[in-house]
Formats: structure tokens, C-alpha cells, sequence
């Protein structure tokens, strides 16, 4: 075998969990959503009518995402390993650094995808110890559900934060005239068909932020 900084041994697949509960699958997988969808400066440019075209808000961070899975199936074999840090709001506008749960950090995540673990564990589906290449099948099995769910997680948040109509409500109370904000909305809600009703809620909003405002 070739010398791995990381080895999958027979005594560690013996030791593994092979089953993640569904609910924390779920839990876990829509925080994982949060933190790999970032922000994006939209593209402001003009379209030749004149009205702004908002490009896409959020896109996916995959090098993130990869660091996560990884430290998920750390956690499958019981393997410690680093996690990365993320900064967060704290008291008096000051950021903390808060460590970020099964978030393998990088120079971990190249450790072990240098070492080639996913292809060890198939390699061990092939052991004549059938409680170690069973339990393998089982490990793998639950992985590759919990990476499923990731990735719906992923595209469930990235479609809601970028639709049109979660955009016309990020941008709405950025301009001051309800002109201004039907011709935002208008660009932004070309492709729909039901436009009316997305001008009657500019024109309650901005009656009630001009109620608040007075």
C-alpha cells in the first residue's frame, strides 16, 4: 500500500459509524448551505432600455464545500482533524473568530485528499473480512445520501436568494421613489408573468415604509 499521511485501516472501518440520523443530516446540511453560498457584487450595467440587470446574488463556494464533506467523513471513521474558523459579528460591531463544526481546514482537507481516503475505502470493500468491507458499503451508502442532501441544500438556498422576486425585496428599499422602484422591478420581473402583482406590493410597501416614516 502506498504510504498515505492518512490510512484507512481495517480497525479504524471496525470502530466507524456507518449511519447518520436524517434530522441532523438536514440540520447540518442547510448550515453547510448558509456558509458555502456567498455573496456576489451584482452587475449594476444597464440593459438598452436603461434599466438596471442584477446579476446572480449568491454562487457556491465548492473549495469550502469540499472541506466540509471531508471533515463530515472524518467524522464517520472517528478521526480527529482541524476545523476552520469563521468570523461573526460580535459585541460593540467587533468580529470574533468562531471554529466552524466539521469544517476540515484546508491544510487537513490536503492531507487527506492527497491521501486518497474515498479510494481506500473502496479498495476495502474488497477485504475477506466481511464485517469490515460490509461495514465500508454501509459507510459509503450513508455518505454518498448525506451528499446528496448537501448538494439540495446548496441549490434550495442558492434558488431562493436568487430569484427574482427575493431580489426586487433586497433592492426595493434601496431607492426612494416608487418610480424608481417599479422600473427596478419591472427589469427584474420580465420573465413573469404575474407583474401586477409584484407592482401592487411595491406599492404597499412603499405605503407602509412612508407610514413609518411619518
Amino acid at each position: 500500500m502506498p504510504d498515505y499521511h492518512i490510512t484507512i485501516s481495517t480497525d479504524i472501518i471496525k470502530q466507524a459509524k456507518s449511519y447518520v440520523p436524517v434530522s441532523e443530516k438536514q440540520t447540518v446540511s442547510r448550515a453547510i448551505a448558509f456558509f458555502c453560498c456567498e455573496a456576489v457584487q451584482p452587475n449594476m450595467a444597464s440593459s438598452m432600455d436603461g434599466l438596471p440587470k442584477l446579476t446572480m446574488m449568491v454562487q457556491e463556494n465548492r473549495k469550502l464545500r469540499q472541506q466540509f464533506q471531508m471533515g463530515l467523513l472524518a467524522d464517520y471513521l472517528g478521526a480527529e482533524y482541524s476545523v476552520d474558523f469563521v468570523r461573526l459579528p460580535g459585541e460593540n460591531g467587533e468580529t470574533v473568530e468562531q471554529p466552524l463544526s466539521h469544517c476540515m481546514a484546508e491544510e487537513d482537507y490536503d492531507l487527506w485528499a492527497s491521501s486518497h481516503v474515498m479510494n481506500q475505502l473502496e479498495r476495502l470493500k474488497k477485504v475477506k473480512e466481511h464485517e469490515v468491507a460490509d461495514k465500508v458499503f454501509d459507510i459509503l451508502y450513508d455518505y454518498k445520501n448525506y451528499e446528496n442532501m448537501i448538494s439540495a441544500a446548496i441549490r434550495d438556498y442558492m434558488e431562493q436568494m436568487n430569484n427574482d422576486f427575493n431580489r426586487v425585496a433586497e433592492y426595493i428599499s434601496l431607492f426612494a421613489t416608487e418610480e424608481v422602484a417599479q422600473a427596478v422591478t419591472k427589469s427584474l420581473m420580465e420573465s413573469k408573468e404575474d407583474l401586477r402583482e409584484v407592482l401592487d406590493n411595491v406599492k404597499a410597501y412603499k405605503k407602509k415604509k412612508g407610514g413609518a416614516d411619518g
